[in-house]
């Protein structure tokens, strides 16, 4: 009995310095091999998981330019089904996204890439007059330009998040799989010393009488519980991290509420907007109405009425689609993290419900408290699978129903497109280049100065247009491609649940068919385990190049939105300059 506790003990000592060892060596190599891939492509087949994780309000510019993905043909023609928060998988772990298309029809040439400032509005100016259809289009433009600053802020403010988020989560998540991972080496490497060593012969002195036999040197309790302690710090140490992330989007979600971009009070704020943008535009109607212009001032008057019309329809449409994507990306957030936090506490459970096994069993060869411990793995290994699908359905469905409450809400909001929009505008240049205006050269230079505006208005509305379209294609995809490698996981993790439940069920006493069982569930559950440690490191460390690359570029969102900031105060200096910017 001495010699089977000193070989235990060293078994021990080998196991843990071998588990340890076989991490080190993973991590360094996958590190390695991280560090030197070939540069990333940025194009518009790229993860867009990594335009998700972005803080926009952190990003900074020293010269803002908005650039957007080349599009080029349809848009996507069907207005495809909002997207965001897909990605939030990608990484293990929910990200921020506010994925939304828009509904196209048509091949648009239009410029997707906007350099700031619009050399367009350069030497631009409105001249104040007394003409009551001119004081109404200047006020009408001021109130749109309001109702875009919301949007961007709304946009901004309600897809917020901890710049640090990806690296906590890899640290988490690494842990785990590595700790798991050791552990589970440990039973592999005991078992299969046993199993090479094989059945000795033995003299047994017992009485006073000696007689040989041969046994099979089973793993001691001592290994087993080593196994499972290894485990268990870094499963742990992950479910903290969840609970973290969990809390810190409740306490955003707080702080979203001082602010007043939360999704209850813009959208009240953005009704009023409409209300007030309504009104003005029916008022200009009526002014035109009742003028006493020539037909040809008046087609002019109206063709520019139609393009703010699409003005407002845009804007509206956007908020539309920024209230429902907050909406989503939040119920999705929040249903994976409490999916994966249940996956991993139902993990931590199986291993303690495996220790408590190895304590109390009560004959040499025979596991009776490994049933408990697969029966929860089994449970585990199905929550790896569910939690993207249980997080992306649960935020269609409470996104199906947002956008059905806002469409009403937001009463007489018609969908428009970017192509539409510059039909609208090219139709209005038309008119007033081919007829001029017969008021006098400083309206027409006021008509002219507008037209500069609506432009690269219609250039913006297209730019965002393709970008969320490339994110929802991207979002997809990351979706899809994360789904393998959880796919392998769950298999691996129900053969290594499969293996615990027979081991408990008491019908195993052949000390050669338990060490077989044991391999059969460890030895797929170790190589899983290894490739989620590499594909985790792979996956942050791909978004963190992406970023960096995008930052170069100043394609970052946040750096989007504040070049987009600046070119509404650049065009509100040639409607009114000095006015004030709200919000």
């Amino acid at each position: 009995m001495q010699e089977l506790k000193l070989w235990q003990k060293a078994g021990l000592t080998r196991a843990l310095a071998l588990g340890t060892a076989f991490s080190i060596v993973l991590q360094m190599t996958s590190c390695y091999a991280i560090a030197n891939a070939n540069p990333l492509n940025t194009d518009e087949q790229s993860n867009s998981s990594v335009i998700a994780s972005i803080d926009p309000a952190t990003t900074d510019a020293s010269q803002p330019t908005l650039r957007f993905p080349q599009a080029t043909g349809n848009l996507n023609g069907t207005g495809a089904k909002d997207n965001d928060g897909v990605a939030l998988a990608a990484a293990g772990a929910p990200v921020t996204t506010t994925t939304t298309t828009t509904s196209t029809t048509a091949p648009v040439s239009g410029n997707t890439s906007i350099s700031y400032p619009s050399p367009l509005l350069n030497g631009q100016v409105v001249t104040e007059t007394n003409d009551p259809v001119e004081r109404n289009t200047r006020d009408l433009i001021l109130k749109i330009f309001e109702f875009e600053r919301l949007n961007t802020y709304f946009r901004i403010e309600s897809t917020k998040q901890s710049k640090w988020r990806k690296w906590r989560t890899l640290i988490a998540e690494e842990a785990a799989a590595i700790g798991v991972a050791a552990g589970t080496l440990i039973a592999i490497e005991q078992t299969g010393r046993a199993l090479h060593t094989g059945y000795k012969l033995h003299a047994i002195t017992y009485k006073g009488q000696t007689q040989l036999t041969t046994y099979l040197r089973l793993p001691g309790k001592l290994v087993l519980e080593h196994a499972y302690i290894t485990a268990l710090p870094g499963v742990w140490f992950a479910v903290g991290q969840q609970l973290f992330e969990l809390g810190q989007n409740y306490l955003s979600d707080w702080n979203i509420r001082k602010k007043g971009f939360d999704p209850k009070t813009t959208r009240i704020k953005a009704k009023q907007l409409q209300d007030q943008i309504d009104g003005m535009l029916s008022e200009r109607s009526r002014l035109i109405s009742s003028s006493g212009v020539s037909q040809s001032e008046k087609d002019i008057e109206m063709g520019e009425q139609k393009v703010l019309q699409d003005l407002r329809d845009t804007v509206v449409q956007e908020y539309i689609n920024y209230y429902v994507g907050a909406r989503r990306q939040r119920c999705f957030q929040n249903m994976f993290y409490m999916a994966d936090l249940a996956e991993k506490v139902t993990g931590v459970l199986s291993l303690q419900a495996g220790l408590e096994g190895v304590r109390r069993q009560e004959i040499a060869g025979r596991l009776k408290g490994q049933q408990n411990f697969g029966v929860l793995q089994l449970c585990s290994a199905a929550l790896v699978e569910l939690t993207p699908f249980m997080a992306k359905y649960y935020s269609n469905w409470r996104g199906h129903i947002s956008k059905k409450f806002i469409d009403k809400y937001m009463a007489n909001s018609p969908s428009i497109n970017a192509e539409a929009f510059d039909a609208d505008r090219k139709h209005l240049q038309d008119l007033y280049l081919n007829a001029g205006s017969g008021r006098g050269q400083s309206l027409l230079n006021n008509l002219m100065a507008r037209d500069a505006i609506y432009k690269t208005e219609g250039e913006t509305f297209y730019a965002l247009q393709a970008m969320r379209n490339r994110e929802t294609r991207e979002t997809n995809k990351a979706f899809w491609d994360n789904m393998k490698v959880r796919t392998v996981a769950c298999a691996a993790k129900t053969t290594y649940g499969i293996s615990g439940v027979l081991l408990g069920d008491g019908r195993q006493t052949n000390p050669r068919n338990i060490m077989e069982l044991i391999l059969m569930g460890t030895i797929p559950y170790e190589a899983a385990l290894d490739l989620s440690v590499y594909d985790k490191a792979h996956t942050t460390f791909k978004i963190d190049k992406k970023e960096k690359n995008l930052r170069a570029k100043n394609e970052l969102p946040g750096q989007i939105y504040k070049a987009r900031l600046e070119r509404l105060d650049q065009a509100q200096n040639v409607i009114a300059p000095g006015t004030a910017r709200t919000p």
